[in-house]
């Protein structure tokens, strides 16, 4: 028995419209699974690429260029920048820190004799974690570590930290200050030599007064530790959200 001829081209429609329609789904399925690669691909070139111009971790001063390429974290990178940044110039500098001991041996001109690069040394390797970037720059060159002042020099001059710090104007200004200090002439006299007992004691208590000036003076230069603690809770206080992300992700 023949079906009608409607009711044949209406069963060749259907069969037509569901083969073309399944053809139709799988074509984009795969585009848009070519699409997802595709995007996939250029987000890790891209964080390969920012990885490689702005570090793995993140080097901080931040360049403008790598804030560009952070897209919408760029500000908040600005910002931890700045107060790392910050850190460095209110702690690095502080009394009886070794960075204050090596520029204040600089300056007197004594940094690279065998006494000055011992007491360099002994201070930086009791400062692991210090708040100079330059310092942290002594320590990771071995050379440097081991008392080679030339090796230290080259290891201060290739890090962008510590170029960074060492240009920043604070810092320029706080160690023409060290510089003016210990040239100042209360600073370089020094007491007459006698041979009676009595102005020998005075000489020398003089001595020690001078001493103690020229420390204030010195001091005075140096950032407090006060100053020091609060960029320290600015920069803590930034960080803390970011810290408490990933557990309340996971809530």
């Amino acid at each position: 028995m023949r079906a009608p001829l409607p009711s044949l081209l209406l069963v060749a429609a259907m069969v037509t419209f569901a083969t073309y329609g399944c053809g139709s789904s799988s074509k984009k399925a795969e585009a848009e699974a070519a699409h997802q690669q595709a995007a996939q691909q250029a987000a890790l070139a891209q964080r390969a690429e920012f990885q490689k111009r702005c570090g793995d971790p993140i080097r901080f001063p931040i360049s403008d260029e790598c804030v560009r390429m952070a897209g919408d974290a760029g500000p908040e990178l600005r910002r931890r920048s700045e107060l790392t940044m910050a850190v460095w110039r209110s702690c690095a500098l502080i009394p009886s820190s070794a960075e204050s001991i090596r520029q204040e041996l600089i300056a007197k001109g004594t940094a690279k004799t065998p006494i000055g690069q011992k007491m360099i040394g002994e201070m930086e390797r009791t400062e692991q974690h210090s708040d100079s970037p330059c310092v942290m720059a002594d320590l990771r060159d071995l050379d440097c570590v081991a008392g080679n002042a030339e090796a230290c020099e080259t290891a201060r001059n290739n890090d962008p930290a510590c170029v960074a710090w060492l240009n920043d104007q604070d810092t320029q200004e706080r160690l023409h200050c060290i510089d003016r200090a210990v040239h100042d002439q209360a600073c370089m006299a020094k007491p007459p030599a006698s041979d009676d007992d009595s102005e020998a004691a005075n000489a020398l208590s003089d001595a020690h007064a001078e001493e103690e000036d020229c420390r204030r003076m010195e001091t005075a230069c140096l950032h407090t530790f006060d100053e020091c603690a609060n960029a320290k809770d600015a920069l803590e206080r930034t960080l803390k959200p970011q810290k408490s992300r990933p557990s309340q992700a996971k809530q």
